[in-house]
């Protein structure tokens, strides 16, 4: 019976988002990608082998990022894209969090890789050599001026002159693990150690 039949495949939801025309993602674990059309939720078609969405972001030209279970996905034009080693991704790894700048890039937490920046077609990534705390990158988050900040195994960090640098204001969080980051809208960031 539709009218009490669930809406998701899987009730493990691990991401949310929302669109800057207003539609609602939901990315689950072993249950795809899902939009809300109308009065429900609808699936969404992805490449073949993807059941797990673990983060999702919609970059300044409007196209969707996913992170999933065979890597990272973008929509754009009707059309998704899983993105591997022709673009310039490394080899498939676990990749989580995910975040896009004001300026067009989209930068991607790989754990144990560090953080893979994609803008205009190009790859960069940062890992312990270019300032990360730690490769192993559990959250992303923006901060109000547009600034990206790692969560990692080792603490936090922000990125500016071209590196990730610890940030004298986060000092207590040395050494923490920082599973989850979030920057509202008041200019405030939220820090979650795991370790606390």
């Amino acid at each position: 019976d539709p009218r009490v039949a669930p809406a998701l495949k899987s009730s493990a939801i691990t991401a949310v988002a929302a669109g800057a025309d207003g539609t609602l993602w939901v990315g689950t674990l072993n249950g795809g990608l899902y939009r809300r059309s109308g009065k429900g939720l609808e699936p969404v078609p992805l490449p073949a082998g993807i059941e797990s969405v673990f983060g999702i972001v919609t970059d300044t030209d409007g196209a969707l990022w996913l992170t999933t279970n065979a890597g990272v996905v973008r929509m754009a034009g009707g059309a998704a894209t899983l993105l591997g080693t022709a673009e310039g991704f490394p080899p498939r790894g676990f990749y989580r969090a995910i975040v896009a700048d004001p300026a067009g890039g989209v930068w991607i937490a790989a754990d144990g890789l560090g953080v893979v920046r994609w803008h205009q077609g190009k790859i960069e990534i940062h890992d312990e050599a270019r300032g990360l705390p730690s490769n192993a990158v559990y959250s992303l988050a923006m901060d109000a001026t547009g600034t990206p900040w790692v969560g990692t195994q080792a603490g936090a960090a922000h990125f500016r002159d071209g590196r990730f640098q610890r940030d004298p204001r986060a000092a207590a969080l040395d050494g923490d693990r920082i599973f989850s980051l979030h920057g509202d809208r008041d200019g405030n960031l939220w820090f979650a150690p795991l370790d606390k």
